[in-house]
């Protein structure tokens, strides 16, 4: 029907016949059709329903949502488990404000999703950042490392909970037994944003996963590295030490009334992949993932990022392009129009590529003959003009909650050196934000968002999306 705008253009990129290097992890469908599961996908239509006789309850489950949970504890190793139908986002925010009540404070990671402080906000609460570094050849987030951290618990005593993302969207991984240890001597809860995580228990070649590690509460999105729906995530509590019943009464303020049926029932047949087909799939991607990797440690105008940290998830390939003379971005395009191959994301730097079990053979060899082809292209010279990533460390004047709701005038973007953002200024993808309300707006971060949206990138969090003006606080 010409009049269904969005389902059309879903159905021309269906037709196209891209090889996917992107999220979801069930890669356009075809991890479903590999493992024969047609009755189902054929069938999701009949299947979505609500609370009626037979179906169970996501807010009070004591039926088959109840069990398909307990399963998924079971094959992740935790005490109680969750299912999310409102993203990881609802996940992070019901932990956070069940852990750390109004005017309490929080640690956090400085390089942390927005939800984690749209948290804050929300709760009134108090932040303390761990201080965050940068891998500067690539301008990467590097996660928190653990002597960082055990500095912020040292200053912030008070604090009630510390956060951390491990892995990053980039792939390096936080010490989290050493960092949950320091949290717990100091009676504190670690929470682990662990969205782009609930693939490595599958193989002893990639990190130890959060919960095997330590942590009280983590949450993982399905959808990204696994099989199930876009927005399926799940949360995982262990250890004791989280407060199980805030958490419920948080995740029903949250979460939708009405949960989708579709989504719940992809992370139960998720969950079934995960245990009957997912250590062979993964040992499969990572043998794909080599061949790959042992192009691009021998090509000259191509760089792989390796990891920085503690640990790295192989599955995140991350290619530096500057030397191609061309930007992330760019290469991005040659891709999909020339090799028919969309990835995650593209940065001034680089590309992203995020692979999955849902990847088979024909992808990576389609992605190594089109990185041959831009490895061996003649282009301009090294890209030598962007704004470096901001490394100063933020400087807050008042809280997020507080700048939330004071009084706000608008600023030209390039006039507002000095003064404090009422709004966020967050590069998108990863969704890390430079500037939060209530912070110092630094001359660095108007450079590095002047240049970089220049050449492509996606700015978000400030409601004038040409970032010619910006509010401030009055």
């Amino acid at each position: 029907m010409e009049s269904n705008f969005l389902a059309n253009r879903l159905f021309e990129i269906k037709n196209a016949n891209m090889a996917s290097f992107h999220v979801p992890g069930h890669k356009n469908g075809k991890l479903y059709e590999r493992l024969g599961l047609y009755e189902y996908v054929q069938n999701l239509h009949v299947m979505d329903t609500t609370e009626i006789e037979g179906t169970d309850n996501l807010h009070s489950p004591s039926d088959v949502i109840k069990k398909a949970q307990e399963r998924a504890s079971r094959a992740f190793g935790s005490d109680k488990s969750f299912f999310l139908v409102n993203g990881t986002t609802c996940g992070i925010q019901a932990a956070i404000m069940a852990s750390v009540k109004p005017g309490e404070k929080l640690i956090m990671d400085r390089s942390s999703h927005m939800s984690a402080f749209n948290a804050c906000i929300m709760g009134q609460i108090s932040t303390a950042y761990i201080d965050s570094k940068t891998d500067e050849k690539n301008a990467i987030p590097l996660p928190s490392l653990a002597e960082d951290v055990r500095y912020a618990i040292q200053k912030n005593r008070d604090a009630k909970a510390v956060y951390i993302t491990s892995p990053t969207y980039y792939g390096d991984v936080a010490d989290i037994e050493q960092i949950s240890q320091m949290a717990h001597e100091n009676g504190m809860i670690l929470i682990v944003d662990s969205a782009h995580g609930s693939h490595l228990e599958l193989s002893e070649n990639l990190p130890k996963g959060p919960i095997a590690s330590g942590a009280d509460i983590c949450i993982f999105s399905l959808h990204k590295t696994l099989s199930a729906f876009t927005q399926s995530s799940i949360m995982h509590i262990s250890g004791g030490r989280a407060d199980v019943s805030a958490i419920k009464r948080f995740l029903a303020m949250i979460h939708s009334s009405s949960p989708s049926y579709i989504l719940m029932s992809s992370i139960d047949v998720c969950m079934g992949i995960y245990e009957q087909y997912g250590k062979e799939l993964m040992r499969e991607l990572l043998q794909n993932i080599e061949i790959i990797e042992s192009f691009l440690k021998k090509a000259k105008r191509l760089s792989l990022y390796e990891g920085y940290s503690h640990g790295f998830d192989r599955t995140k390939i991350f290619i530096n392009t500057l030397e191609t003379g061309f930007s992330g971005y760019e290469i991005e395009k040659v891709l999909r129009k020339d090799y028919g191959i969309q990835i995650e994301f593209a940065t001034p730097y680089g590309i992203m590529i995020v692979s999955s079990i849902g990847n088979d053979r024909s992808d990576f060899n389609r992605l190594k003959d089109a990185l041959k082809g831009i490895e061996q292209g003649k282009g301009p010279l090294p890209v030598q003009s962007f704004s470096g990533y901001p490394q100063e460390p933020a400087v807050k004047e008042m809280e997020m909650f507080e700048a939330f709701y004071a009084q706000r005038e608008n600023a030209l973007f390039e006039n507002a050196t000095g003064k404090t953002s009422g709004e966020y200024i967050i590069p998108y993808p990863p969704g890390i934000p430079l500037v939060v309300p209530g912070e110092i707006i630094r001359s660095e971060v108007i450079d590095y968002i002047k240049t970089s949206k220049a050449h492509g990138m996606n700015i978000k969090g400030i409601k004038d999306s040409r970032c010619k003006s910006i509010e401030i606080i009055k």
